[in-house]
């Protein structure tokens, strides 16, 4: 199933989930991270207890993994959208071109596949 792109207002979308690209070593939220975690503090995928939660407290984040933080996978008692985080670069900063772009579009091809029906909100 083909991913479908959304445009406009990211942080008011009605999707099941938004996906960002976030990367393995920081300790907070920057950008547009921050403007996510900000208004779905569940999905803050840098706080020290989300990290311990994934075990990745002490080493970071594995380039061309995922972290999914609430849509289905909350407590059904709560409506939480969604946020999957794609590691798709090592440290933070502007997205790389070439290699890494590459890795961020399998990821996202991935989610697509796991994730049905699937639409998201990319920046």
């Amino acid at each position: 199933m083909p991913v479908e792109e959304v445009t406009g207002d990211l942080l008011s979308s009605e999707e099941q989930y938004i996906v960002q690209q976030s990367n393995c070593v920081s300790d907070y939220a920057a950008g547009l991270a921050a403007a996510i975690a900000e208004k779905f503090p569940h999905a803050d995928v840098y706080k020290s207890s989300a990290r311990r939660a994934r075990g990745t407290d002490k080493t970071g984040d594995i380039p061309g993994t995922i972290a999914v933080l609430g849509g289905v996978c909350a407590e059904m008692d709560k409506e939480q959208p969604g946020v999957i985080n794609l590691f798709g670069q090592w440290a933070p900063g502007k997205p790389r071109s070439g290699a890494a772009s590459a890795e961020y579009k399998g990821l996202l091809g991935a989610v697509s596949l796991r994730t049905y029906p699937l639409r998201s909100g990319t920046p």
